[in-house]
């Protein structure tokens, strides 16, 4: 998720003591909304999402200057947002994620054509195959689903190269495939498409 290419040249540079402010403001109206969904993701709850949001925006504030530009400012903040929501998960003994899910996919990585049309129902059954996933699938689902990340940005914000993430998104697919196959995710049911 690179900035437009307008958006790099119109926003001020991280390094520059006296634009640090612009700079953050910059990163709160371009990455708010994304970074408070990622949080809602992992949290489940939208005050602490809230909450995990803001420290983002704290913990990057305090390490701009660290920040080397060797990743988009978005995959920085996307890793920062990871990390603030797993210390939150382990200091409260959460392990309950995201409540929304996207388009299911095949193993290309595209949506699956029947995916696009599910009813209400069928969406319901997909969010709770999800949310049985073990959390290093469900991490890579939310990231690439529900962002649009690349293999590439997700291995930045997770710390696995490329090839895991691919392999944990194939492994995600499978156990998602079986869960739905058992009854929709939860209980008894269709699979997404009509499939018994």
């Amino acid at each position: 998720m690179q900035p437009a290419p307008e958006e790099k040249k119109n926003h001020p540079e991280p390094g520059a003591a006296d634009t640090r402010a612009a700079y953050l403001d910059f990163l709160m109206r371009r990455y708010g909304d994304q970074v408070l969904k990622l949080a809602y993701f992992y949290l489940k709850d939208y005050h602490l999402a809230e909450d995990a949001a803001q420290e983002v925006f704290l913990k990057a504030f305090r390490r701009l200057d660290g920040f080397r530009g060797e990743s988009a400012p978005g995959t920085w903040l996307y890793r920062i947002t990871v990390n603030i929501c797993l210390d939150y998960l382990r200091r409260a003994g959460r392990r309950r994620l995201f409540s929304m899910l996207g388009p299911a996919a095949d193993d290309e990585g595209a949506p699956a054509p029947e995916a696009l049309f599910l009813s209400a129902e069928e969406k319901n059954q997909l969010l709770q195959a999800v949310l049985r996933l073990p959390l290093k699938y469900r991490a890579v689902i939310v990231l690439r689903y529900f962002h649009d990340l690349e293999n590439s940005e997700i291995a930045a914000i997770l710390g696995l190269s490329p090839g895991n993430v691919r392999v944990r998104l194939f492994r995600a697919h499978a156990l998602l495939r079986t869960y739905l196959d058992e009854g929709g995710g939860s209980g008894g049911g269709k699979r997404p498409g009509g499939t018994p």
